[in-house]
């Protein structure tokens, strides 16, 4: 914790004070003065929204002054200053009233710092050195606040590597999981996830997201990644089906398949049209036996003598 030492009139126009860091080898980022009534961090308010849920948001008039502590800083810092995630911050503030008022050194505190967050340093968890004091001046218009802020040394947050273009870069636990080290790098890394090859024509696509399995640019072309050529099985022309009906038997057409079936059955002699016992016509393609010939085969299998024939002596 750095120790301020005040010294000189506190009805000045500009305070004069002094810190170790100050002394030291330290360099200071910015030092500047806020007029007026130094404020306190107020409480969230809390609302009710028609479907019951609660919500939160914050004060109006400390989001003023801390817009007002992060206009203060730019005007003092160097033109085009950028917040460095490699280093350690710390800060001292006086707070000048010259009121009664009750105020909290740590209520001032955080609302000086909430307002320099993303604006002197990338993350609150770079702020190692925080000293603050208030004053009481009854010198009426010399109510004030007087920030420094300086750098310490190298952060000590935990480091990642970008996937993307390999630098590494702090992550903090104040935010969420940070996986690049800019938007621009997550922005390629997830078109590069999206970008896919088409497996039948070879032309590249953008899947709709990262999780999808699609394989091809077009339905045309899953239609015809899953078909192949074979021979038809009677003619032996070049014909096309799909992959899932390879094994069978492909026919370029009726006559071609009317053909095949009709010299399967002429060299089983049997099939649809034709009785197994009698070589008679029958009635139905499907059925095997004629009539007569399969109640005779029916009565025989179940062991019962027909009227056509003679009984076993």
């Amino acid at each position: 914790m750095s120790e301020s030492l005040h010294t000189g009139n506190a009805n000045t126009d500009e305070a004069v004070f002094q810190t170790v860091r100050e002394l030291g080898t330290f360099p200071v980022v910015a030092r500047f003065t806020i007029s007026g009534e130094p404020s306190s961090k107020a409480r969230p308010r809390f609302t009710v929204t028609k479907t019951g849920k609660a919500r939160t948001y914050p004060d109006q008039k400390t989001a003023v002054a801390e817009q007002k502590v992060a206009w203060s800083f730019r005007a003092a810092a160097k033109p085009g200053y950028r917040p460095d995630p490699e280093e350690k911050f710390g800060v001292v503030a006086l707070f000048f009233s010259n009121t009664r008022q009750r105020r909290d050194v740590d209520n001032m505190l955080k609302l000086v710092l909430d307002g320099l967050n993303e604006v002197a340093w990338a993350d609150d968890s770079q702020v190692s050195e925080v000293s603050g004091r208030k004053c009481f001046d009854p010198n009426q218009g010399t109510a004030r606040t007087e920030v420094l802020v300086y750098q310490i040394g190298p952060s000590d947050a935990p480091s990642a590597v970008c996937p993307n273009c390999g630098t590494s870069f702090k992550t903090y636990r104040s935010r969420k999981k940070t996986t690049h080290c800019s938007a621009q790098c997550a922005i390629e890394t997830r078109t590069k996830k999206l970008a896919r090859t088409c497996e039948q024509c070879a032309e590249p696509f953008t899947a709709p997201k990262s999780t999808s399995t699609q394989r091809f640019c077009s339905k045309e072309c899953a239609n015809k990644s899953g078909m192949t050529t074979v021979q038809c099985t009677t003619c032996g022309s070049t014909i096309t089906r799909r992959k899932s009906s390879v094994g069978t038997d492909h026919f370029c057409g009726e006559p071609c398949a009317q053909k095949h079936y009709r010299a399967l059955r002429k060299a089983a002699g049997t099939g649809p049209g034709t009785c197994v016992d009698c070589a008679g016509p029958v009635t139905r393609k499907e059925y095997t036996r004629c009539r007569p010939c399969a109640r005779l085969h029916q009565a025989r299998t179940l062991h019962i003598t027909p009227l056509t024939e003679e009984p076993t002596p």
